[in-house]
This record gives C-alpha cells, sequence and structure tokens, in this order.
C-alpha cells in the first residue's frame, strides 16, 4: 500500500516540506523522531486522498489525529483521567492542548505501526 510521508521543514518564513511519495514504516518512524516542536512540527501520512494519520509537535509530546475515508476525525486518548494543558507547536502554531490528548513518543510510534497494518485495535480515540 502507498503511503504519502509529508514533513513540515520550517525555515525563517518559509515552509519546504519534506516529500516522501511512497515511505515504509521504517521511513515514518526516522521522520516522526525529526519532530522537535520548532522547524518541524508535523508529519502528514496519507494512505489515501482521505485517509490520513497527522503527527503534531515534538520531541517529546506530540497530538495525533486521523481522518477516516467517510471523513470522520479523530484524536488519540493519551489518558483519559489527565487534568492540565499543555503548549505545543503543531503545523507551525502554538496550541493550548488538554492534557488528555498529549502523547508521548511511545505512543506515536505505537500510532505509526496500527496504521500502517491499517489496525485501531489497541489505541483510545476520540471521534471529533
Amino acid at each position: 500500500m502507498i503511503m504519502k510521508l509529508v514533513l513540515d521543514n520550517r525555515t525563517g518564513p518559509k515552509n519546504l516540506n519534506i516529500i516522501t511519495s511512497d515511505g515504509s514504516l521504517a521511513e515514518a518512524h526516522i521522520l516522526a523522531k525529526r519532530l522537535d516542536g520548532s522547524g518541524h512540527t508535523l508529519l502528514s501520512v496519507q494512505r489515501a486522498k482521505d485517509d490520513s494519520l497527522m503527527i503534531g509537535g515534538g520531541p517529546k509530546s506530540f497530538i495525533i489525529s486521523r481522518t477516516l475515508p467517510d471523513g470522520t476525525s479523530m484524536t488519540l486518548i493519551a489518558d483519559s483521567v489527565a487534568t492540565g494543558r499543555q503548549e505545543i507547536c503543531v503545523g507551525g502554531q502554538f496550541g493550548n492542548f488538554h492534557s488528555r490528548y498529549v502523547c508521548d513518543e511511545k505512543l506515536m510510534q505505537q500510532a505509526l505501526i496500527e496504521y500502517y497494518d491499517c489496525k485501531n485495535v489497541s489505541l483510545n480515540w476520540r471521534t471529533d
């Protein structure tokens, strides 16, 4: 299955995206590790036109969302009982996200694996 990978690359006022037309899971992991919360703040993984996984933030805190082919949007829940908020830069824009949606690197990597394997079995998603 073809997976298009797009990593934002902010250089001053310019955005020079890094694009891989048919990226493997290993390549997705490498690009995800480049998310640093400043120059690289968003990785888009697209299986098809209307089926994508978006990972924003970095290097230790991530917001992960998913769009299904039917248009349903979902956000990964890291901790359903968490309280408070955390500021994270996603796609070059800072947002004040509820802590329940702030994922660590391990959960981010798990979301990538399940997306590549076409599964959503062990993760807790909230439909938006």
